[in-house]
């Protein structure tokens, strides 16, 4: 076996031929299956992480719409903390300045927030999850016989 080195994009390659070493691995790992077609995915993200365990393939559009699915999910989760930090302001302001927290007033900040980050999730996962698929898309096909692996989204 030749030595590997990491390229630009961070991924190992073999030196000598500039392939790619995770789908040497995934090779290795699903031998009797043409791999042409398929992403291979790092279910850790460590792109450098090439045990077998850690490589799942996924049609392209599958993993296109993965990586889709965990910035928007990170985005979220950003955006409500925001939101509940923004409300923790509030409520420390009116206490510094010596007010009366007006209760109705902040429950209806609070459930303005909410029902606008279960709004925007909403409308996010429709516009996701419900996409149309685009049409005269090619689909991998295994070789005959063999069914590619069902990936495991566990964290």
């Amino acid at each position: 076996m030749s030595k590997t080195v990491i390229n630009k994009a961070g991924y190992s390659v073999f030196e000598d031929s500039g392939n790619l070493y995770h789908r040497w691995v995934i090779g290795k790992k699903y031998p009797k299956m043409d791999l042409n077609g398929f992403d291979v995915h790092h279910v850790n993200h460590d792109k450098q992480d090439n045990r077998k365990e850690n490589l799942i393939l996924l049609k392209p559009d599958d993993h296109r719409h993965l990586h889709e699915y965990e910035k928007m999910r990170n985005f979220w989760i950003k955006l409500i903390l925001f939101f509940a930090v923004v409300l923790q302001i509030f409520f420390y302001l009116q206490f510094y300045f010596n007010q009366t927290i007006n209760i109705p007033s902040a429950i209806l900040f609070t459930s303005v927030i909410i029902i606008l980050c279960i709004e925007l999730l909403t409308h996010f996962f429709e516009r996701t999850i419900r996409r149309p698929k685009k049409k005269n898309t090619p689909e991998a096909k295994p070789l005959e016989g063999i069914e590619p692996p069902t990936p495991s989204l566990q964290n």
